[in-house]
């Protein structure tokens, strides 16, 4: 399902917007189905964690204003998750135990868009982001980073008020505002100690 919208703001208030939708889908799916899931920052929703959804926005404008934003959000409703992927993806049909009416599912997730979306145009950014930390998938795990800048590694401890990740480094605090995110292949638990 894809969704275009024209918020009237400047460029670098949509930082917000990736995790406004994710709480959207996250919550439209609670809502529809009671099916608790996370969000592993900043557009993938998971149960379990394996991945059920992910979120796409494009933005066509400048620096000063946003023409428009289109929001792709792949939902894996009806679909059967092939064998190879089964550890890493899922589908609500999966996790329910039977078929999903895409069409209710649509409803619920875009009544919970007029919500959050409005809640975002007027900057009131805080459910939002208290649901992205409470259900946030990698806060308080070990993760690595790749971007521009190569791998990164770090303890997640939480969420920004302008949506960026904050990981705890061997002796820094430092902000991710982008990059691929997966949990580190050398995470140990304290209690293996």
């Amino acid at each position: 399902m894809s969704i275009l919208l024209r918020p009237q703001l400047p460029m670098e208030d949509l930082s917000l917007l990736t995790l406004t939708m994710a709480a959207v889908v996250r919550e439209g799916i609670k809502e529809y189905l009671g099916v608790e899931t996370q969000i592993k920052w900043p557009n993938d929703i998971l149960h379990n964690g394996r991945k059920i959804a992910g979120i796409l926005t494009e933005v066509k404008g400048d620096m000063d204003s946003v023409d428009y934003v289109v929001v792709g959000m792949g939902i894996n409703c009806n679909n059967n998750v092939a064998e190879e992927l089964k550890q890493k993806a899922t589908s609500l049909k999966t996790i329910w135990g039977k078929e999903i009416n895409i069409n209710h599912l649509l409803m619920a997730i875009t009544q919970k868009l007029e919500y959050y979306f409005h809640s975002f145009l007027n900057r009131e950014v805080s459910e939002v982001l208290n649901i992205n930390r409470k259900y946030s998938y990698l806060i308080g795990k070990e993760i690595e980073i790749a971007n521009i800048k190569g791998i990164e590694k770090g303890m997640v401890v939480d969420i920004s008020s302008d949506g960026s990740l904050i990981i705890q480094q061997e002796n820094n605090i430092k902000k991710v505002v982008s990059g691929d995110v997966s949990l580190s292949n050398t995470y140990t638990s304290l209690s293996k100690n």
